[in-house]
């Protein structure tokens, strides 16, 4: 079928809000009548499960292709497991003339899911060609069904009751055993097996905790309540097989099932309860959150830690705090509350999210990292951020959120489906890579897309079933560790904490680093005057807000060096020279600009020099030293010989207004004659390949000889 229109374009629904999930995929199961998705489950390949009930006829194929199902009665349930890209793999539907509804899912170990819910009359739980009928009595019947991972039919039992009796929320244990909670009213038997274990309620309806065998055999049952409606609204799972629950009372109960006592009352109306089990049944603890008006429990989960994650409604004022000690909320006319528990039931932080229309909390997860995800539906403008700052969304119709906060209630972020809709999330869940998975409801044309794009789903009736997939950009890296001052010429590392999620990191540096990268962390050659430098984690999904930090790159000195006399004769001195910096270390030990020296040989002098920032350079001066013996004490007739210039490179010219020229010799320092020539052209540009040092040039003319020092340099 093709209901859904992607236009990847700016629209007049453009969400503004910044976002951190970027859709991946929304598919819809819609009817001319109702079709409502009320729980999903992913497995270890990312392919995904999604249950609820349908009326009428419906396509479960969101792709091209076909899967009709059409219900027997009033209301029938539906399973559709998809692929990571959200394509069908196969689909299913059960029920007969009556109310049908699948409430939950889960899956096992071994990759087995088990669906939870009610029905009536006769129904064959078996898809296949075999037929397994259970019959609901004379009301309503909870269920557990499972299905192997290609939908194949394994068991079914139900809890038949002289009233009705309903499975809301199951969950699987490390050894396979799933636990199931929900309602029941009158007498009702929670052994599926030929046996009876009967429970009647103490009122007009109790709740109840359930345990059943891999092979759905009954482990363990237990039923609470007072004289009013009590019910077990979800539940939760450990590693270590121990029970987790929540729902809502009213009056006095009980909830230790065994001869001793765990008795609360209620503050109010309903307040909302937490239990906890061992593997076995065993009653470990009771906890209440509560006020004065009805305060009503909506979802449980886990953290990576073993923390307990509730949410649920309320309204007036409750306190979150289980012990003696208090923490209370007080909110307007509609309200959400979040509560943190410790795997012992201390309170660890509570929070609300509050409107003046209807809002709702469905479904509440938690990734590896222990972030808290909310999802579930509102009415009128909300702050999500419940601490101190503001992160307003006004919806345009009654519309889904998504909310996130990290492990200590500290508000992340906030998205909503927009567009003229009534839209409501039911299930939420993340999965190994840290996606999000939605489901739920929906009517008219919401746009899943939180980006600038838009994926607008159009409703086939009056509410269709949706499933979306959210894959999640990084956060933002916490921060960026390194020198914050630094010398121009500075190797300095900067790393930056790993991100969940992220699978690489971008740096961007100042103009002019240069530098080698590896993952998380960067080795940077730096150079002033610095500036501001960056890092993003990117992953699949996009890139994440950018970390800046900020490094002073001081310049290093402008040192000049130099001498009074770059050539000496030994036994004579010359003066070092220095400038340009404000401290100086020769290699000598001398601690002055300037320094005297009178070495015997050529000699290398070091200098060590800082600027007023403290930044330091080294420069070296070679004082060249020859022994000028036998040349400095000859006479010299030199006035009419010119050597230019002087000092050379070896390269210069000789100028003479002597008489004809009949040769020219060229001694070095031990006498010995390095150049002689009798070819006057070649006086004008002398190109002599000689090393460093003092010369003595003689001149001889058709009268006289001139004699003339010079000194080659290079």
């Amino acid at each position: 079928m093709k209901k859904i229109t992607l236009l990847f374009i700016f629209s007049c629904f453009f969400n503004p809000f910044y976002f951190s999930q970027n859709l991946q995929w929304a598919k819809q199961f819609g009817s001319l009548n109702n079709v409502s998705a009320k729980a999903n489950a992913v497995n270890s390949n990312g392919d995904v499960y999604i249950t609820g009930y349908f009326e009428g006829t419906v396509d479960l194929d969101p792709g091209p292709g076909t899967l009709t199902i059409t219900s027997a009665g009033m209301s029938d349930f539906f399973v559709v497991k998809l692929n990571s890209s959200g394509n069908l793999v196969w689909g299913f539907s059960i029920g007969n003339f009556g109310n049908d509804v699948a409430y939950s899912i889960a899956q096992d170990g071994n990759g087995n899911i088990y669906l939870g819910g009610s029905f009536s009359g006769v129904v064959d739980f078996d898809q296949g060609p075999a037929t397994t009928t259970l019959d609901a009595g004379t009301g309503l019947s909870g269920f557990v069904a499972k299905y192997s991972s290609s939908g194949n039919f394994v068991w079914a039992g139900n809890f038949i009751s002289s009233v009705s009796s309903v499975v809301y929320d199951l969950s699987c244990d490390p050894l396979g055993n799933v636990v199931c909670t929900g309602i029941h009213n009158g007498t009702t038997d929670f052994d599926p097996s030929p046996g009876t274990t009967n429970i009647a309620s103490n009122g007009l309806q109790d709740a109840f905790i359930c345990s059943l065998t891999t092979s759905g055999n009954l482990n363990w049952v237990s039923g609470y309540g007072d004289s009013g409606n009590d019910e077990g609204i979800a539940i939760s799972t450990d590693n270590n097989g121990n029970v987790y629950t929540t729902g809502s009372f009213a009056g006095t109960v009980d909830f230790d099932p065994s001869p001793g006592t765990a008795t609360l009352t209620s503050f109010g109306g309903l307040d909302a309860y937490i239990l906890k089990f061992d593997q076995l049944g065993n009653f470990l603890f009771s906890e209440q959150i509560g006020g004065t008006s009805d305060d009503i429990a909506k979802n449980i989960s886990l953290d990576n830690t073993g923390n307990i994650l509730s949410t649920g409604i309320f309204s007036g004022i409750i306190d979150m705090d289980p012990s003696p000690s208090t923490f209370t909320l007080s909110g307007v006319a509609f309200n959400v509350y979040v509560s943190k528990l410790d795997n012992m039931g201390n309170f660890a932080w509570g929070q609300m999210l509050s409107s003046s229309a209807p809002i709702l909390a469905n479904s509440i997860a938690s990734d590896a990292t222990d972030f808290v995800y909310l999802t579930g539906s509102f009415s009128a403008l909300t702050d999500f951020d419940a601490g101190v700052g503001t992160f307003n969304i006004n919806p345009s119709g009654t519309n889904l959120f998504i909310s996130k906060v990290d492990g200590n209630g500290n508000f992340t972020s906030a998205n909503s489906v927009v567009g003229s809709n009534n839209s409501v999330g039911n299930a939420l869940l993340i999965d190994n890579n840290y996606n999000v998975h939605l489901a739920g409801e929906f009517s008219n044309s919401p746009d899943f897309d939180f980006s600038p794009g838009n994926a607008i789903l159009t409703s086939s009736g009056s509410i269709d079933a949706f499933a979306a997939k959210y894959c999640q950009v990084p956060v933002k890296p916490s921060s960026i560790s390194g020198n914050t001052v630094a010398c121009s010429g500075d190797t300095l590392i900067f790393s930056t904490p790993l991100v969940v999620g992220a699978t690489s990191y971008s740096f961007n540096l100042p103009l002019g680093w240069t530098s080698t990268q590896t993952l998380n962390a960067i080795s940077a050659i730096v150079s002033s005057p610095g500036g501001t430098m960056s890092v993003v984690a990117n992953n699949a999904c996009g890139i994440s807000p950018a970390e800046n930090y900020t490094v002073q790159v001081n310049a290093l000195p402008s040192l000049t060096i130099g001498s009074t006399s770059t050539l000496l004769c030994l036994g004579q001195s010359a003066v070092i020279v220095s400038s340009g910096a404000s401290t100086y270390t020769w290699n000598t030990g001398a601690n002055t600009a300037s320094i005297q020296v009178t070495p015997t040989v050529t000699t290398v002098y070091t200098l060590n020099a800082s600027g007023v920032t403290g930044c330091s350079i080294s420069a070296q001066f070679t004082q060249s030293v020859v022994i000028c013996n036998g040349i400095s004490t000859l006479k010299l007739d030199s006035e009419k010989l010119i050597i230019y210039p002087n000092p050379n490179n070896g390269n210069f010219s000789l100028i003479t207004h002597s008489e004809e020229f009949v040769k020219l010799k060229i001694f070095n320092l031990n006498g010995s004659v390095v150049y002689e020539s009798s070819d006057e052209v070649t006086l004008k540009n002398m190109q002599l390949n000689l090393p460093e040092g003092l010369y003595l040039i003689e001149y001889y003319s058709q009268h006289k000889i001139m004699r003339k020092k010079f000194t080659i340099l290079k």
